[in-house]
């Protein structure tokens, strides 16, 4: 019941989130790392992942669960990664050559 309730919630929280990247994509253009090229395209096509994932994860057959279950952690660990380049980016890029060095 448990581990249903927590695929619902995380499935309508992903659907929130997908759309939200058509309906305030400049708060997400600012989180493309800049090696990226087409951050509008960028925003868009992860905007369209969350929401096809996040409808799968809610409408989803139980025998494709698990496999579905490895393709949204797949997503976060990648889009936790990209965010903390950006991050990272960003905060080197405010340094002087001296802090980095020191």
């Amino acid at each position: 019941m448990l581990h249903t309730l927590a695929r619902l919630a995380l499935g309508v929280v992903l659907v929130g989130a997908g759309i939200s990247h058509f309906t305030d994509a400049e708060s997400f253009l600012s989180q493309v790392p800049s090696w990226l090229p087409a951050a509008d395209a960028v925003v868009a096509i992860s905007g369209i992942i969350e929401v096809v994932l996040g409808v799968a994860l809610v409408a989803a057959p139980r025998r494709f669960r698990p496999l579905l279950g490895w393709v949204v952690a797949a997503f976060f660990v990648a889009h936790s990664m990209l965010r903390f380049r950006k991050r990272f980016e960003s905060l080197r890029a405010g340094m002087t050559f001296r802090a980095i060095n020191s």
